[in-house]
């Protein structure tokens, strides 16, 4: 009696999302993360996420982890650009992945040159937060604690800003402005800073909630 052997089942395909390990919490990088999950499981894929510490020193670090993606194993990649480029280079990034994984790629929070890009207009949306500030509330002299001096989103928001306050009349001072990791500390300690400096401001614009917290 011969046996047949049954064929091969395909593979399952996998979608892989980079991000930071700010991803695994419940706040905007959970929520983005939420999302893709449901997605996947809506169209039967596997989900796999490398999360890179935010917290980690050396940005080689995050390569090391980010060569495991392997194009026989994993179909396509989610890059969350703008929560990447918060803790390391994304040209470190972009470079492992075109060296190791050379699969169909889209870019979250910014734009990357070669690939689908999904963005989200961080300068109106600041602008509309200062606008309230001086609309609603009055305020006249706003400092901002803005995101990492190099990074693309965070650069988008202050000039969203400053483009709301000149719309009104109103500069913003460059010793009013502090730079931060996106981190509840750093919120701490800008507002530290600020202080220190003597600035004096009746509004205070942050450039994420975490920040916010921890200036209140």
């Amino acid at each position: 009696m011969k046996h047949q052997v049954p064929p091969s089942l395909p593979a399952r395909r996998v979608l892989a999302l980079l991000t930071c390990n700010a991803s695994l919490r419940d706040d905007y990088q959970g929520a983005l993360r939420l999302g893709i999950e449901r997605v996947c499981a809506a169209e039967d894929v596997d989900l796999w996420v490398f999360a890179g510490r935010n917290n980690w020193i050396r940005s080689a670090d995050q390569h090391r982890l980010f060569r495991l993606l392997d194009p026989s194993r994993v179909h396509g990649i989610v890059l969350a650009a703008g929560l990447i480029e918060s803790f390391t280079p994304l040209e470190g990034v972009l470079q492992t992945l075109h060296e190791r994984c050379a699969v169909p790629m889209c870019a979250v929070g910014q734009e990357v040159a070669g690939m689908p890009s999904f963005l989200i207009d961080n300068a109106a949306a600041a602008a509309q937060t200062a606008d309230h500030l001086i609309q609603v509330h009055g305020c006249r002299r706003i400092a901002c604690i803005s995101g990492p001096r190099d990074h693309h989103e965070a650069r988008e928001r202050l000039r969203g800003v400053s483009e709301a306050l000149r719309r009104h009349g109103l500069e913003l001072d460059e010793q009013s402005v502090v730079s931060g990791n996106f981190a509840v500390s750093d919120g701490r300690h800008a507002v530290a800073e600020l202080l220190a400096r003597g600035q004096e401001f009746d509004g205070l614009l942050a450039a994420n909630d975490h920040m916010a917290l921890g200036a209140i």
